[in-house]
């Protein structure tokens, strides 16, 4: 079954703008960014402080009242450079910021700023625990000749965090023992780059989705058990179903498929009008009846399991984001683009009646939808104008309110930053460094510690034990 999405084009017609959003100057948000080899620096290193803002507005048409289109304005602040000293604590220094060590180990920083506004920022840096590096393999390798490193793409990690999978350029995968620290894995077979590698909640099996048009499935002995063609392009993310009968594929061809893993046949598929390549995917559980106006006939195939109010979330090249209830078949939102191309997104039910969506943009822009009331982002959030590669969601313990949910995102400066209180006062509380302005491209967050690992460009694998001020 394939279902095409008809989403609404704006012609050339003259427009209006009126404001519907803005962060005002005394809600900016202020940001800190450190030298990303602090920890190796030694006496010091510098410390940028700076502000972002940014303003949402909607364009009227005349000729269409009723058609309204958000754009997104960025404003920044020219940035304050400050030598951090580092062998002990910093004491009050010169206008118009104050900038204080409030505490520091081996491989993390804790460092607040006062400013003139009576304004306080504060934000943890973390240098990683332990780094990984992951080698291209060949078959004829010179013992003598020191190995290249590959690029990566992807990370996941298991639910039992014994495995890491990481996916790279050139077809490379590689699964590493965490708890044994292991040499390396490969997992062959991909012939182009592997973008996407996402666990089974079994701990034991892996999907990958490549370039090469095909999805696999692994063993975590490196055995291939299966192969899915059906995409006419290279695949950009996977998403597994519930247990693992049924996963989703995403990709450059515009397609979004539902596939059978027992069968490796494609059950449904999706389409948009546009023919956008369509770049991530995300799946919230049990919220089809908060978005579904009406009564709806699910379509059911005997290949498919756990579907019923399940909804994926797609990201569009064209800045659109969708959301289909999986076993319905049918749209359920399509969030207009206000920013570049939605390049990550992640959606989340922190309680049963407050399901949230995060969209990442090409431009650095994070966007907070409360899905109960689309008309406007709860929050637009812009930390730098870097791509926002990936997202990855840490829930609230039990003991914690809804709106402590927390958000890691990884940025193509290098950067993975944690937000903190989305649901109120957005702000960066931690913020991961290590790689020299190489792209974060995947990051993983363990379930049973809160570890966190990021894999990178520049060809290395890092775990993080971050430490979080609450």
């Amino acid at each position: 079954m394939k279902i095409a999405f008809r989403t609404k084009k704006i012609g050339f017609y003259k427009t209006i703008m009126k404001e519907v959003a803005e962060t005002s100057a005394v809600d900016a948000q202020m940001y800190m960014q450190i030298q990303p080899d602090w920890a190796d620096a030694g006496e010091s290193c510098w410390l940028d402080v700076y502000e972002r803002s940014v303003k949402i507005a909607a364009f009227t048409t005349h000729e269409l009242a009723q058609d309204e289109r958000l754009t997104a304005e960025v404003h920044s602040s020219p940035s304050s450079q400050y030598q951090l000293p580092l062998s002990s604590a910093s004491q009050a220094t010169g206008e118009p910021h104050f900038v204080q060590i409030l505490s520091r180990e081996a491989t993390w920083i804790d460092v607040k700023v006062d400013l003139k506004s009576k304004r306080k920022l504060r934000t943890v840096f973390q240098a990683p625990n332990e780094t990984v590096d992951v080698p291209v393999t060949t078959d004829s390798e010179d013992p003598g000749k020191p190995s290249s490193l590959l690029q990566l793409h992807t990370v996941d990690v298991s639910k039992d965090e014994r495995y890491v999978v990481v996916g790279g350029s050139d077809g490379a995968c590689m699964l590493w023992d965490s708890q044994n620290r292991a040499q390396m894995l490969p997992l062959k077979g991909h012939v182009a780059d592997v973008t996407s590698a996402r666990f089974f909640p079994s701990s034991q099996v892996v999907l990958t989705g490549s370039l090469d048009f095909t999805l696999r499935i692994w063993s975590v002995n490196g055995r291939c058990a299966a192969v899915m063609k059906g995409h006419l392009g290279g695949i950009e993310d996977v998403a597994i179903v519930g247990r693992g009968r049924n996963v989703l594929s995403c990709g450059t061809d515009g397609l979004i498929q539902l596939w059978s893993c027992g069968t490796q046949d494609v059950i449904a598929k999706w389409a948009n009008d546009d023919q956008s390549p369509v770049h991530c995917l995300s799946i919230m559980d049990g919220t089809a009846q908060l978005l579904v106006e009406g009564d709806y006939q699910p379509t059911t195939s005997e290949n498919e399991a756990e579907t019923d109010g399940k909804v994926l979330f797609a990201g569009l090249d064209n800045g659109e984001t969708l959301g289909v209830d999986i076993r319905a078949r049918g749209a359920v939102l399509n969030l207009e683009g206000f920013a570049g191309s939605i390049i990550s997104c992640a959606a989340t039910t922190v309680t049963a009646s407050l399901p949230m969506l995060f969209t990442g943009s090409e431009d650095g822009l994070l966007t907070v939808w409360d899905l109960r009331h689309t008309s406007a982002p709860l929050h637009a959030l812009s930390r730098s104008s870097s791509p926002i590669y990936s997202i990855a969601v840490a829930a609230p313990s039990a003991d914690s309110p809804a709106s402590t949910c927390s958000v890691w995102t990884a940025h193509g400066d290098g950067a993975c930053s944690n937000w903190s209180s989305l649901g109120e006062k957005p702000h960066v509380a931690t913020e991961l460094t290590g790689p020299q302005y190489d792209a974060v491209r995947g990051i993983a967050i363990g379930d049973q510690t809160g570890r966190v690992f990021s894999a990178c460009r520049d060809g290395r694998l890092r775990e993080y034990i971050p430490h979080i001020v609450t």
